[in-house]
């Protein structure tokens, strides 16, 4: 895009308009949305997790085993493999759309890779499978570069409150140690 933009206004005055143009015929799509929200407006982006949920689906019924179907009546206690149903909600926290992916990794390492258009305020991801989801992101390629706030843009199942205490806690240890250092060069 820039390349052509130079040869054809090389030694010339261009305007906005001009170089808008150039990026429509370069890319070979009609980009006047985003530059509308971009250049011409004043559209925040902000996309978010909103929630993650991953919970068992209760196993009374029929069930294949060895080849042969049985009934499993819900007394009988499951064993941890069994159908997860999984729901992702993802946000869109300020004004401006574009179309983002948002990626869903299970706990046996399997990854569903989805591309949301952005239109609506959420947008629901409801999936079944056999294993729980690990966590969820959205744009995981960070190409969305405008987007205001990465910390949002990802959430796990299992929570990691204990994390930021441990991290606070190491760096005053280590401000701790250093200033009886300090003080220790003095006695």
């Amino acid at each position: 895009i820039l390349s052509t933009f130079f040869e054809r206004w090389k030694f010339k005055h261009p305007g906005p308009d001009d170089f808008l143009a150039i990026v429509d015929e370069v890319s070979g799509q009609d980009l006047s949305w985003f530059f509308d929200q971009v250049y011409r407006g004043d559209a925040v982006f902000d996309y978010s997790i909103a929630s993650v949920e991953s919970e068992r689906i209760a196993g009374d019924g029929f069930r294949q085993q060895g080849g042969r179907l049985s009934f499993q009546p819900p007394s009988e206690k499951e064993d941890d493999d069994g159908p997860y149903r999984t729901e992702v909600v993802v946000r869109r926290q300020g004004d401006g759309v574009f179309p983002v992916d948002v990626l869903m990794v299970f706990e046996d390492g399997s990854e569903v890779r989805e591309r949301w258009n952005g239109a609506y305020n959420w947008k629901l991801f409801v999936y079944q499978g056999a294993s729980r989801l690990s966590y969820a992101v959205v744009d995981p390629d960070r190409v969305l570069v405008l987007d205001l706030n990465y910390t949002n843009n990802s959430r796990r199942m299992e929570s990691q409150a204990t994390l930021p205490a441990v991290k606070w806690a190491s760096k005053w240890l280590f401000w701790l140690q250093d200033l009886l250092l300090v003080f220790g060069g003095f006695v």
